[in-house]
């Protein structure tokens, strides 16, 4: 091709028109022009469909972790639940105490300090560059907020955290009723308590219930459990309100992933 070109050129400078030659050299131009534009939308073919490959296999990726991370909000909105019941059970304990059993408030005391926090691995898998790749633009956004969603919660939890942590624990350390809440905290505890996938420890330790059971009944008349388990109502049923919206946002993330 480039032999004939130049047998082209050499015919038409022999010649001597001019006109001949400047038309043939603007056509020369244009076709390479016309090919070096060939050769970069091919080249942008290929990436774009490179670029679709690997959305393709992030999707497929968030799929399996949004999953996973909707099966452990869940869990954690159950673990609320039972707080919640606990703590509405031990509070009719103090209105009327009668006929109530110390092992019946040793559970319910468990049960009411328990301290989910929501932890999604999707969080830390989603960086700016995957969300490049994304093309629709509302899975984009959902995605773009997720962090600070998530964030959001994770303030709220942390609050009941500390509570329990600060004001909970030193309170049954002072009434000597500590190693009893944790035994029965051992005893009585599911799986979700400790870990995301249900897999339980089967190495921890077992702590030995030494003595005789604490005042338990006395313990519940002490004005600081009323305080506690109202707050233990309103601070976990916020949280599960929270942990529903994030569902539902899981929810519409994983229909726009599929499609």
């Amino acid at each position: 091709m480039i032999t004939l070109f130049r047998r082209i050129r050499e015919k038409l400078i022999a010649s001597g028109s001019l006109s001949k030659y400047l038309l043939y050299a603007m056509g020369e131009i244009l076709l390479v022009m016309i090919g070096i534009l060939l050769a970069l939308q091919v080249n942008n073919w290929n990436e774009e469909r490179k670029e679709r490959i690997r959305e393709s296999v992030l999707k497929e990726q968030l799929v399996e972790e949004f999953q996973r991370d909707m099966n452990q909000l869940r869990s954690k909105i159950k673990i609320r639940k039972q707080i919640i019941s606990s703590s509405n059970t031990l509070l009719q304990y103090i209105i009327d105490p009668t006929g109530v059993s110390v092992d019946s408030i040793r559970y319910h005391l468990a049960v009411a300090g328990y301290r989910p926090t929501f932890d999604p691995i999707s969080v830390e898998f989603i960086d700016k560059s995957d969300l490049l790749l994304i093309q629709n633009k509302e899975l984009k956004r959902l995605l773009t907020a997720w962090k600070i969603n998530v964030l959001q919660l994770n303030e709220d939890e942390q609050v009941w955290r500390n509570y329990v942590l600060d004001y909970r624990i030193p309170f049954f350390i002072e009434n000597n009723v500590m190693n009893d809440i944790s035994v029965e905290f051992r005893r009585n505890n599911s799986s979700s308590v400790f870990l995301i996938d249900g897999n339980m420890d089967t190495d921890k330790p077992e702590i030995p219930l030494v003595g005789d059971p604490g005042d338990f009944q006395g313990l519940i008349r002490d004005p600081f459990m009323e305080d506690f388990l109202s707050l233990a109502i309103s601070v976990n049923t916020d949280n599960n309100d929270n942990s529903y919206a994030l569902e539902t946002r899981i929810q519409r993330i994983l229909t726009l992933l599929k499609e």
